[in-house]
């Protein structure tokens, strides 16, 4: 009796040393991480009586300490490093939180290891106890890995997206792209994870529960309070917010496309949608790709990096917009917005708005999309089904998920361009390649103007001039042809090439927002239509971001009674109001920032 009350007596100072052990071990690294201390108090106080229990279970045996020890090092100790990085976005609560997760992962395997030794369902059991020691180890790996290759950003739904609608040849562009201290460090951390995964295997079979009369007792609260409390505070653990909101986006885009013919339907039933006589005639809507306008001479950087663009904005039928920004820094969330009555100021749900194309085809526009981008193959946005709904389609670079691409350049796209020789309403919308990363695949070797200063900055301001000759021949073909009323170019969004970091809208840079926005419009067009030229002109300074394409080009096509119109919001109309305080990006979770 003596015996089993000095036992006991023990077993509570070890509970109560372990307890606090690792609740003042948590409390110092959020300190660390520069959290106050009261911030996660709930959930770490929580998490530390979840490790002294599971600790008493296994009576505090040096393999569990030792295993423990060594799943901190693969998943704490990098949280803490990176966190040094005043730039990153890790949250505290995320190293609280993914901790807890192996714990809940590695204890419950343990503890269902040894309840299959009292059950007659032993192979299920296994079966999920070994299921639980994966997750353990592997569930915190993609956050952390991203953790390592940003340099200290959350995973977020934007770059989940991003996986989703990148092909094979803009994933290998990237990883040309990453710094090679984070390449480095990732194979460093598979190394490691190898290394290590044998002894934690080892170790998780010494560490198993010695059986004893009150086992079920101790089994029942530990998983009672894992499987219920510990899952629900893990709702708000960085990885599953993303993956929560990744999934959100992806049903609206698969409910966009569903919704094509009843958009369509609605679009039949209106009355008085018509084409002013004043407008018909030929439009180019040109979509660059990366493109920043602290990079192109015509906007004032140093480089004589676009000089059609400098001679072209002393036309007087051209207006370059000076406070254009884009409304997100990754091409789907932007022109999902750009190209369709959706954007950051209106509640109008996705699925419900009308593209440009389903607009300008209803209006009575012959419509054309001809782009050097490739088409996403499992995973169609609203992108590429507002391109499909085009009356003529070309893809030089074909479908993805059908091989690897050649490389084309941009001026290829020239030789698709349709000689328009009538005077039919006709929009043609071209989608080039721009300044995508890889920089230096987007320009022949032979035409590397820029050289002797930082690779990346040459190879991308190269790109910027190959854009402004493809420019210069389009406008000299175009021009040519009857009717042509106007010529519209703007890019997706920015980028942030001095920094390496593109435009991962985790490590934001404003720059990755400033964008040009260019009007051309013929000598005709502006005779026939003064006051849009003259609003125009006095609109040329305003704040804009893109997602107000669709307004504009509603506007600039001659589509009148046009549904839901939003004047304020069209940089066409005299009504146009965007104050800066009210501009976001971001798609509105973003004060612009010039």
């Amino acid at each position: 009796m003596l015996s089993f009350r000095i036992h006991f007596s023990q077993s509570q100072n070890h509970l109560l040393l372990a307890f606090s052990s690792y609740a003042i071990f948590f409390f110092l690294f959020e300190h660390f991480l520069g959290q106050p201390l009261s911030q996660n108090y709930k959930l770490v106080l929580f998490e530390s009586f979840i490790f002294a229990l599971l600790g008493y279970m296994m009576n505090f045996s040096t393999a569990f300490l030792k295993s423990w020890a060594i799943l901190f090092l693969l998943y704490e100790s990098p949280l803490l490093v990176l966190s040094q990085n005043p730039q990153n976005t890790l949250f505290p609560r995320d190293a609280v939180l993914a901790s807890g997760l192996v714990l809940f992962g590695y204890g419950g395997s343990l503890l269902l290891e040894s309840l299959a030794e009292h059950t007659s369902f032993k192979k299920m059991v296994t079966c999920i106890s070994r299921f639980l020691f994966l997750f353990a180890v592997v569930f915190p790996l993609p956050t952390l890995l991203y953790l390592l290759i940003s340099g200290g950003k959350a995973l977020s739904s934007d770059i989940m997206l991003t996986l989703f609608q990148t092909n094979e040849e803009e994933a290998l562009a990237y990883i040309k792209s990453l710094p090679s201290a984070s390449l480095c460090g990732s194979l460093l951390l598979f190394s490691l994870l190898g290394l290590l995964g044998y002894d934690l295997i080892k170790l998780r079979q010494k560490a198993l529960l010695k059986k004893n009369p009150i086992f079920p007792f101790k089994l029942i609260v530990f998983l009672t309070l894992c499987l219920i409390i510990f899952p629900i505070k893990a709702k708000s653990y960085s990885f599953f917010v993303a993956m929560k909101e990744t999934k959100e986006i992806l049903a609206d885009y698969r409910h966009y496309k569903k919704s094509c013919n009843e958009r369509l339907n609605r679009l039949e039933q209106l009355e008085g949608l018509s084409l002013s006589s004043k407008a018909k005639g030929l439009y180019v809507l040109v979509i660059g790709e990366s493109a920043t306008r602290d990079h192109m001479e015509s906007y004032g950087y140093k480089r004589h990096t676009t000089p059609f663009l400098e001679s072209f904005k002393k036309d007087p039928g051209t207006l370059l917009f000076s406070k254009a920004f884009s409304n997100h820094t990754h091409t789907v969330p932007v022109l999902t917005y750009a190209l369709s009555q959706k954007n950051q100021y209106n509640n109008t749900p996705l699925q419900k708005a009308y593209s440009l194309i389903e607009v300008a085809k209803k209006a009575g526009y012959e419509t054309y999309w001809i782009s050097n981008q490739r088409k996403y193959g499992a995973w169609d946005t609203p992108t590429s089904e507002i391109a499909g709904t085009a009356d003529h389609q070309v893809f030089i670079n074909g479908r993805a998920g059908k091989g690897v691409a050649s490389t084309y350049y941009d001026k290829a796209l020239l030789d698709h361009i349709p000689v328009i020789d009538s005077s039919h309403p006709t929009l043609i919308v071209i989608h080039v390649m721009g300044s995508h990363a890889s920089y230096e695949d987007r320009y022949p070797k032979g035409e590397t103007y820029f050289s002797g200063g930082e690779d990346y900055i040459d190879a991308y301001d190269n790109t910027i001039l190959y854009t402004d000759q493809f420019l210069k021949q389009l406008c000299e073909k175009v021009k040519k042809m009857q009717d042509f009323r106007g010529l519209v170019y703007f890019s997706d969004h920015g980028e942030d090439c001095r920094k390496g970091i593109g435009h991962n809208a985790t490590q934001y840079e404003p720059i990755m927002t400033h964008i040009p926005f260019i009007v051309h419009l013929s000598p005709a067009s502006r005779k026939e239509r003064p006051l849009l030229w003259q609003v125009l002109q006095s609109h040329k300074d305003c704040w804009w971001t893109n997602d107000l394409l669709y307004n504009f080009m509603v506007t600039l096509l001659g589509i009148e009674n046009a549904p839901e119109s939003e004047s304020s919001l069209d940089i066409a109309s005299p009504n146009y109001d965007l104050p800066f305080e009210k501009a976001r990006t971001l798609h509105g979770k973003k004060k612009l920032d010039p």
